[in-house]
């Protein structure tokens, strides 16, 4: 399969620790606060990591490719997975292919239009587009798949030669090669081009993990409805959409919408005329997430997608050592971080060094597709337990390997053309940032671990509350419920968030103090749910907000920091009138 495998936002995926209370005596200090997230701790990540030396990654990288700086498409796309009629002399040839691996296969119009893009570039250049070209090609065909096999056939061949003739004197050697990458059940797409006196004959093959169905305009708010099915089994969506230059968003998911069908409404930005989109999954029992589809959204039907012709980011920044990659990288992010009018970020000395070591690891498992070992080393590497400087609120990481240089240019040019990797690295919360490097030399290849982190005290904890409500709101009306009233004038319940943020109280104590005190001074009983989470845009909302047809509801926000935790945690006292 044509695929880096690379991890791409990351996102820890944590529902709610909750409790409830109505008012009642008490003061007490309370128990301390239990972990929400869960993390390895460093002794197991150190164990995966003395295990073994890690693997040498040039074997696990694919070769014969080639980077170019500009690519014009001149196929059709076809969005979504409709079967083509199949035409013309080699299609039988196909066909043959299958019976000979006795296979079954089905015919893509969106596959098609890649396999005819790649035969082109392999008849022009005698050597196949590099994994950021190919993804250029899925994503502007219209394919479902984000990974796909391939294997085909180049030579030369007279001018006055017709394809037919060409399958009658080589019809045997061209079945042969198209067979090796075909899978029974496969959606599979064949091209032919030719170049002068070149000709190549390409098959692609995909096993789509989702299917899209062709996305609608924008509507009045600027954006785009995208519905589609998981094909494999998930427990819950997110999808991100790059907006601008540098900007990246997340898409609405439909709560009311059941997988494996979803609908996703994506803002398209003003003076966007495309932009690309990435879906993953996640499950319960693992934190990462799984990118499972890319889909390029339009301004019309009619919008052409924009051609291939990626620049790096500032002069070339070839790397030979790991050691000069760090610095090196912070310079070239903060630059890109400056032009987006973000805050700079910091290099995370102690992290980084645990990350320098972690990295070629995690690089090998991520090529061999190893789960387990990614899960630890990532989830390691996320938990930052040498960061100084603060309690985590939150981090990410995205990790890949970039053929054809050893640029860290060109690898951050790559990496924020994704809307996962772009959500990690150009968050305007993060503050530090550790990193790891895996320079190869053959094939001359660049790998590097980056992990960002955002801390707590930058936290604005006024807005989280009303994202928070707003959020409510949102799943209220979705449901057809009346949308809540804002309780306000809720001092005692924030003065006592702030002193769990400061670390005076244990929070379950601190929301009782609140409610009594509360209850008090507004001279009628009180009730309320006092919510843990690493995530308020993420997790079930607490039944009592959907329970009630009329709600009045006040909203205070802290955080806390979980004995032996890595992260500290939102703390959120949500307060309404007794029934």
């Amino acid at each position: 399969m044509l695929r880096l495998r690379r991890l791409c936002a990351v996102l820890l995926l944590l529902g709610f620790a909750a409790c409830g209370a109505t008012q009642r005596g008490g003061g007490e200090r309370g128990t301390p606060s239990r972990p929400v997230a869960q993390f390895p701790e460093r002794a197991r990540v150190t164990q995966v990591v003395e295990a073994g030396p890690p693997p040498a990654l040039g074997p696990l990288l694919p070769r014969g490719e080639l980077h170019v700086d500009r690519w014009e498409m001149q196929a059709t796309p076809a969005p979504g997975d409709a079967p083509y009629e199949p035409e013309g002399p080699f299609e039988p040839l196909l066909d043959a292919a299958a019976a000979q691996r006795g296979v079954s296969i089905t015919r893509s119009a969106s596959l098609r239009c890649v396999a005819e893009e790649m035969a082109r570039f392999y008849a022009a250049n005698e050597a196949l587009p590099t994994e950021r070209l190919s993804r250029h090609l899925l994503a502007a065909c219209g394919t479902n798949a984000i990974a796909v096999g391939r294997a085909g056939s180049r030579g030369e061949l007279d001018p006055r030669a017709t394809p037919e003739m060409l399958v009658r004197e080589a019809g045997d050697s061209l079945r042969d090669a198209l067979a090796p990458v075909l899978i029974d059940g496969a959606q599979v797409g064949l091209g032919f081009a030719r170049e002068g006196a070149n000709v190549s004959l390409m098959v692609v093959v995909a096993e789509p993990s989702i299917r899209f169905e062709a996305p609608e305009p924008p509507d009045a708010a600027g954006d785009v409805v995208v519905r589609g099915q998981l094909l494999g089994r998930a427990d819950g969506i997110l999808a991100l959409v790059n907006q601008g230059p540098h900007g990246v968003a997340r898409c609405r998911v439909s709560p009311t919408v059941g997988l494996p069908s979803f609908e996703l409404r994506c803002p398209l930005a003003e003076g966007d005329d495309t932009a690309i989109a990435h879906v993953a999954t996640f499950s319960l029992g693992r934190v990462l997430t799984r990118h499972v589809g890319t889909v390029l959204l339009r301004r019309s039907a009619e919008t052409p997608a924009p051609p291939y012709a990626p620049q790096p980011v500032g002069e070339p920044a070839p790397i030979t050592s790991p050691e000069a990659a760090p610095a090196t990288f912070v310079e070239r992010l903060n630059a890109v971080r400056a032009a987006a009018g973000l805050a700079p970020v910091e290099l995370a000395p102690a992290q980084t060094r645990v990350e320098q070591t972690v990295a070629p690891h995690l690089l090998g498992a991520l090529l061999q597709d190893q789960q387990d070992a990614q899960d630890t080393l990532a989830l390691g590497l996320m938990a930052g337990w040498e960061v100084e400087g603060g309690t985590i609120r939150w981090a990410d990481i995205v990790g890949h390997t970039v053929v054809g240089n050893r640029d860290v240019a060109w690898w951050l040019s790559d990496a924020l053309e994704q809307p996962g990797s772009r959500y990690v690295l150009l968050r305007d919360d993060i503050r530090q940032v550790a990193i790891g490097a895996t320079p190869v030399a053959d094939p001359e290849a660049l790998g590097l671990v980056v992990s960002t982190y955002a801390f707590f005290e930058d936290a604005d904890f006024e807005a989280a509350a009303t994202r928070f409500f707003d959020r409510v709101t949102e799943a209220r009306t979705a449901a057809g419920l009346p949308p809540p009233r804002r309780l306000g004038g809720l001092e005692r319940v924030w003065h006592e968030a702030r002193t769990v943020s400061a670390g005076r109280s244990h929070a379950n104590a601190a929301f009782q103090r609140a409610l009594n005190a509360e209850s008090q001074a507004q001279g009628r009983s009180l009730q309320g749910v006092m919510l843990e989470t690493v995530d308020l845009d993420l997790g079930d909302l607490p039944e009592v907000v959907m329970a009630r047809r009329e709600l009045s509801l006040g909203v205070a926000v802290g955080f806390t920091r979980a004995p032996g935790a890595a992260w500290g945690q939102y703390v959120v006292f949500l307060v309404f009138p007794a029934s």
